[in-house]
Parts: C-alpha cells; sequence; structure tokens
C-alpha cells in the first residue's frame, strides 16, 4: 500500500522591529516538531531554500519532522520595506536587532527548547558572529553550513572578476550612483543589498582578522 503524501502546512509570520518588519517563512506538518532556522546569504531572500511550487530544502525538512523557519534578513523577499537607497541599515542591525528578534519569535511559538540552524553562504558567517557575541541566549542543537566562507584569500581569475571587479569595484560605482546594490536588476542576484550591508560585507571578507566593525570585538 502506498501511503498519502504528508499534507505541509506554510505560514508567514511578520515580526516587527523598529520601523521593519521582518518576514519568517514556516513549513510544518507537526507544530511540535524540533525547530530549525535557515538564514540566506548576501544578495539573496529565504527563497533559496524554497520555491513558489512547494519544493526544496525548507519543504524537505518538514515533510522528514522538523518544524521550519525560514528567514527574509532585514529588507529581503517579503521583509519590508525592500531595499532601497533610503535604507540605512546593514549587518550591525541584522546581528543586533533581527536575529534576537528571530530567536524570540521562535521561543515564543515553540518554546525555549533546541533549534537547529542552517545557513547558506555569507548567511552562516553571520550565524557565528552572533553566537559569538551571545546577544540573545539560544540553545542550538545541531549547525549545517553551505558553501559559508568569512574570508577569501586565494587568488585567481574567478575570485579577480567576482570579488575584486564585481563586488569590490561594480558594486561600489552602481551603489555611488543608485544608493544602493540593485543585485537583481543587475541579475548578480536574487535579492538587493543595502549600501552598509555591502560596505560591512566588504571589510570582513578582505581582513584577516575577524573584527566587528564598531567596536573592535574580536
Amino acid at each position: 500500500m502506498i501511503s498519502s503524501p504528508i499534507k505541509i502546512n506554510q505560514q508567514s509570520i511578520f515580526i516587527k522591529v523598529n520601523n521593519e518588519e521582518l518576514h519568517l517563512k514556516r513549513f510544518f506538518s507537526d507544530e511540535s516538531a524540533p525547530p530549525v532556522l535557515m538564514i540566506h546569504g548576501s544578495i539573496e531572500n529565504g527563497k533559496i531554500f524554497y520555491s513558489s511550487s512547494g519544493k526544496g530544502l525548507a519543504p524537505y525538512l518538514a515533510q522528514n519532522g522538523f518544524d521550519v523557519f525560514v528567514a527574509d534578513l532585514r529588507g529581503r523577499g517579503l521583509s519590508r520595506p525592500a531595499i532601497n537607497k533610503s535604507s540605512t541599515h546593514g549587518l550591525t542591525e541584522i546581528l543586533n536587532e533581527d536575529f534576537p528578534a528571530m530567536v524570540n519569535k521562535i521561543k515564543e511559538i515553540k518554546g525555549d527548547v533546541p533549534q537547529r540552524w542552517i545557513s547558506h553562504s555569507w548567511g552562516g558567517v553571520m550565524i557565528l558572529a552572533y553566537l559569538a557575541r551571545n546577544i540573545e541566549s539560544v540553545k542550538i542543537s545541531s549547525m549545517v553550513f553551505f558553501a559559508t566562507k568569512r574570508r577569501i584569500a586565494v587568488f585567481n581569475l574567478k575570485k579577480l572578476w567576482m570579488i575584486n571587479i564585481m563586488w569590490n569595484l561594480i558594486a561600489r560605482i552602481t551603489i555611488a550612483l543608485k544608493g544602493y546594490l540593485p543585485a537583481k536588476e543587475m541579475k548578480i542576484g536574487s535579492d538587493n543589498e543595502s549600501e552598509k550591508s555591502q560596505n560591512e560585507t566588504v571589510k570582513w571578507v578582505g581582513s584577516s582578522d575577524w573584527i566587528d566593525w564598531n567596536d573592535g570585538y574580536d
């Protein structure tokens, strides 16, 4: 006998942070299942983990016994307002304000139970930076990192084009003209990036030391 497919429920959760609204996309079949938080990287949004048709890693995990919360970081995806020339936030605000808000929302829904965290690319760097500061206490039972790198120290043609020319030079020129990085319009990413977040990312990618931009925390 072929068993019926598990029904996956989807829910959009919005969290007010100052004058911004953060979006968490929830996938679940069992509300008592252990929670998973998924964090995307730069010039991305939460849809790196799921498609409009309901495919991807997030719904797969929901089918296999997890309660999944996919973040749209500030200004990305369904978080509002979308990144534009007036956006003044960066990674600092994501780490100090948005991560704690998301952690507390999941605690509110699930209780203070261990969470599993999954990240793609720069999302993993932000997870580790957040946990290093212990801004909001959270129990973590496991972490998974896909293609995460904090510093790119090699030198080859791919790095020259993608980092030195595109990310460090062309992106900065475009930001000077537009006030933000229109990555979707430039077809170099699935979402846009604020001037401050791009600038803070450049500083971490290029430095051998991993130092907070604001207070020098190592």
